[in-house]
């Protein structure tokens, strides 16, 4: 559906008739202790399957909801060396998924593909030796380390017409210093 002011894509609810949806989550953090605590990992990894009841549009019962993925994956390594310095790598995996209610139609169009985003930080900061006030931070990000241009969103159609997409944000910078009082 367009805004009428904007003439964007915007996202709206969709009455997709009667569904099921069942999943399982597993999630854990890892910090060995040959690292001296300093090191730790984190993981959650999702399945989740989601169908329509009834038909809806061109699909039969048994069809996946649109922008359902089955498999979700986050995880990061997180490296804390000292008291002033975190340095993070992160990656959230999300699967393969219909973009629409046109899955008996399958079309190169309304398959939405894998993907992997890559994300990572270095928070310094707090109590330290080399004269950096204590009640300042700097963190630095990156999100999209690898610059991974996929579509990352879609807002469906509910009258069974073409889906929306909006890209995943390209690499991004971002610097914030913080001064706590």
């Amino acid at each position: 559906m367009l805004n009428p002011a904007t003439q964007q894509p915007e996202s709206f609810s969709v009455n997709a008739g009667e569904t099921s949806a069942f999943g399982v989550e597993l999630s854990g953090v890892y910090q060995p202790d040959f690292f001296d605590d300093r090191v730790y990992a984190n993981f959650n990894l999702t399945y989740n399957q989601t169908e329509l009841k009834d038909g809806f549009g061109t699909n039969p019962a048994g069809s996946q909801l649109a922008d359902s993925p089955e498999w979700i994956f986050t995880g990061g390594v997180t490296y804390e060396p000292t008291e002033w310095l975190v340095a993070n790598l992160s990656t959230k995996y999300t699967g393969e998924r219909f973009a629409d209610f046109k899955e008996a139609s399958v079309s190169p169009g309304n398959v939405m593909e894998s993907y992997f985003l890559w994300s990572g930080y270095v928070d310094i900061g707090g109590p330290n030796n080399f004269g950096l006030p204590e009640n300042i931070s700097l963190r630095f990000n990156v999100d999209n380390i690898f610059d991974e241009e996929t579509l990352a969103f879609t807002f469906t159609s509910s009258s069974g017409g073409n889906a929306f997409f909006r890209p995943l944000n390209p690499r991004t910078f971002q610097a914030t210093l913080t001064a706590r009082f």
